[in-house]
């Protein structure tokens, strides 16, 4: 099984890992807690996707997530809970090209897999997931549900919902953040 370093700790990681909004945002948005854990992370994850040992997937749903985050986080947080449904768009649109130029370093350098998401499929995994972990948030069940159809044993993030999940998912997870 493939190992990362997170400071001291060694942390076992499977074959075929998610890569969750949180890791993401952190990974990218410099002003993040994590952001030099995700970053030496990813740097692990690439070197051993180069090697064929594993296997980075996201989501559309991770995308569109992370672009919420990215804006806010871009525009100030205080700032942000202050604006009406109408401003958050247009600071939307405003931060849209750089947003999109991430999402197009993710999808073009070949090093990352794009789940297919299938509503149908989803939603049948979606009610197996959900049912027995009624804690997790909708996007985490619903991002466990993916990471269950694409086969994927492990889910990197540092959401809390994702500790509790059942083992018998067969998805771990690996936590990199403070929380």
């Amino acid at each position: 099984m493939p190992k990362v370093q997170l400071g001291r700790k060694t942390l076992l990681v499977g074959q075929c890992l998610f890569l969750d909004t949180s890791f993401l945002v952190s990974y990218r948005v410099p002003q993040e807690s994590d952001h030099a854990r995700a970053k030496a992370m990813m740097a692990q994850f690439l070197r051993l996707q180069q090697k064929g040992q594993v296997e980075l997937w996201l989501s559309p749903i991770v995308f569109g997530e992370t672009w919420w985050a990215m804006a806010q986080l871009l525009h100030g947080r205080s700032r942000w809970e202050a604006l009406n449904p109408d401003d958050r768009k247009a600071v939307f649109r405003q931060h849209q090209s750089a947003l999109e130029a991430m999402t197009q370093e993710f999808t073009d350098s070949g090093l990352f897999q794009i789940a297919a998401v299938e509503s149908d499929d989803i939603a049948q995994t979606l009610a197996l997931v959900v049912q027995p972990h009624p804690s997790l948030l909708p996007w985490d069940a619903y991002h466990t549900a993916v990471a269950e159809r694409i086969g994927a044993d492990t889910i990197v993030s540092k959401d809390r919902d994702f500790r509790d999940l059942d083992p018998a998912l067969g998805i771990r997870v690996v936590s990199f953040g403070k929380t």
